[in-house]
């Protein structure tokens, strides 16, 4: 789902009740902190801040975490 930044505190209560700790969030809206969305989401969840580069609009591109949230944790396994 696209949303503009100010939209997403709202869209975030709107699926609240399909979040728990064992979700991860991964957001693309520019200038929204992970605290923002793990605040909205009211519990400990994981949240990834991904942010597109600009040939991405041009399908040459590609995007990558660029910040993690307070509940993100590394896998068991040591891998990522």
């Amino acid at each position: 789902m696209g949303v503009k930044p100010f939209q997403v505190p709202g869209i975030i209560e709107e699926i609240r009740p399909a979040l728990n700790k064992d979700k991860l969030l991964i957001s693309f809206a520019a200038s929204v902190k992970t605290r923002s969305i793990e605040d909205a989401a009211g519990l400990d969840i994981a949240v990834i801040r991904s942010m597109p580069n600009t040939p991405s609009a041009l399908g040459a591109g590609a995007a990558r975490p660029c910040a993690r949230g307070r509940f993100v944790t590394a896998p068991a396994d040591g891998a990522g």
